[in-house]
C-alpha cells in the first residue's frame, strides 16, 4: 500500500465515529514531502470530542512516519521546563546539561526535522493557559520551520495573540468542531450494537449530535430495557448519567475517587480511597465512556468531572473545602447520581442543546 494514500475511513475504530472532512487538511499536510511548519487551533464545547479527533490525527500521523507527541494539559504541567523535558523525552532526545531546556529540544530537533516530521497535539490547552505566552513568543516562532506540526484543542480557541501575532499568524489555521450529523449518529448507535431503529431515531435525536451524550446515552441504553426508552432529553441524560451507579455499582467510589482528581493510576486510588482496587476493577474503570487512558493515569472527561464535582458540593457543602476530599470520597459523599438534578440545566452551562 503506497503509504500516502491512506484513507482517513480506515482509521476507523468500530466504537468511534472517524471526522473524515475535518482530517482531510491534516492528511494533506502529512502526505506532503516537505511541509511548511503549521499551527492548528481546534476549538469545540466540551463533550463535542476534541480528545477523540486528535486521536485520529495521531493515528493518522503515526500511519505516515511521523514522530507524535500528546500533551494533556489536564494532567497538571507546572511550567515550562517541565512540559519541554515531557516533550524532550517523548521524542526521545538526549540530555545536554550544559543547555537550557528549550536549546536541548531545539538543537536535536532542527536535525531531526530535515527528514522527519512530527506532530505535538496539545489537549485541554485552556488548563495551561499560564504557559500560553511562553509557547506564543518563545516555542512556537523557534521550532523548526519545515516538518512540524502543532495542534492545540480547546473549548475556546487559542487567544488573540495567537492570531495577531506576527511570528504565528501566518502559520495558523482554525478548525472548529460540530456536532454529529444525523446520519454519523444513527450509524454509532448501529455500531455500537442498537438494533431497534425506533431506539435508534430516539436516541439520534435526543443528544442532538453531541458525541459524549450519543456515548452516554448509547452505553446506558445498552444496560435497559429497550422497549423503555423514552425519547425526550431530560428522559436520556437522565438516564446515562445513571450508569455510574447502575451499570457497575462496585465503581462508583472509584469514579467518585477519579473526579477529585486529574489523572490517577490504581496505586493513586488506593492510597486516596483507602481501599484495595482489584486489577479487574481498575480495568472496567478504563473502560467507561466518560474516562479515558493516558500516560499519566486514568483521566475523567471534564464534562462528567465537573457535573459529578458540583453535584457533591451541593449535597454536602463540605465537600468544598479541598483538603476535606479524602473524608467525602468513600464516606459520606457516595452516594450518587443525584436525584432530582436537572441534567439538562447543568449541561446547557457546558453548550449541550
Amino acid at each position: 500500500m503506497n503509504t500516502f494514500d491512506i484513507d482517513a475511513s480506515r482509521l476507523r475504530n468500530p466504537l468511534l465515529i472517524t471526522r473524515e472532512e475535518e482530517l482531510h487538511p491534516f492528511i494533506d499536510w502529512l502526505s506532503e514531502a516537505r511541509p511548511g511548519t503549521a499551527i492548528w487551533s481546534v476549538q469545540g464545547i466540551g463533550g463535542i470530542g476534541k480528545t477523540t479527533f486528535l486521536g485520529q490525527i495521531r493515528a493518522c500521523a503515526r500511519q505516515y512516519g511521523a514522530d507524535t507527541v500528546y500533551v494533556d494539559g489536564a494532567t497538571g504541567f507546572t511550567n515550562a521546563s517541565d512540559l519541554l523535558f515531557y516533550i524532550q523525552t517523548q521524542l526521545q532526545f538526549s540530555d545536554a546539561l550544559s543547555m537550557t531546556p528549550l536549546d536541548q529540544l531545539l538543537d536535536q530537533w532542527h536535525e531531526r526535522a530535515q527528514f522527519k516530521k512530527t506532530v505535538i497535539l496539545f489537549d485541554h490547552f485552556e488548563e495551561m493557559s499560564f504557559l500560553d505566552s511562553f509557547l506564543r513568543r518563545e516555542f512556537a516562532p523557534q521550532v523548526p520551520l519545515v516538518n512540524i506540526l502543532l495542534v492545540f484543542a480547546s473549548r475556546q480557541g487559542l487567544s488573540i495573540g495567537w492570531r495577531t501575532d506576527p511570528n504565528c499568524v501566518m502559520r495558523l489555521r482554525s478548525l472548529v468542531l460540530h456536532p454529529f450529523t444525523w446520519e454519523q449518529s444513527m450509524q454509532y448507535t448501529s455500531e455500537f450494537g442498537i438494533r431497534d431503529l425506533q431506539v435508534q431515531q430516539k436516541i439520534s435525536r435526543a443528544t442532538a449530535g453531541y458525541p459524549l451524550a450519543l456515548a452516554f446515552a448509547v452505553q446506558a441504553t445498552e444496560q435497559q430495557d429497550e422497549a423503555r426508552f423514552g425519547g425526550d432529553l431530560e428522559a436520556v441524560l437522565e438516564l446515562s448519567f445513571r450508569m455510574f451507579s447502575e451499570v457497575a455499582p462496585h465503581l462508583s467510589p472509584l469514579v467518585e475517587g477519579l473526579a477529585f482528581l486529574r489523572s490517577a493510576t490504581q496505586e493513586m486510588l488506593v492510597e486516596l480511597l483507602q481501599v484495595d482496587i482489584p486489577r479487574d476493577h481498575f480495568r472496567d474503570l478504563s473502560r467507561l465512556s466518560f474516562v479515558r487512558t493516558t500516560e499519566m493515569g486514568l483521566v475523567m472527561h471534564d464534562v462528567a468531572r465537573t457535573f459529578l464535582l458540583n453535584d457533591l458540593k451541593l449535597r454536602n457543602p463540605h465537600c468544598r473545602a479541598k483538603g476535606q476530599s479524602e473524608q467525602c470520597v468513600g464516606g459520606s459523599c457516595s452516594s450518587f447520581p443525584c436525584r432530582g438534578t436537572t441534567f439538562c440545566s447543568h449541561l446547557s452551562q457546558h453548550g449541550w442543546p
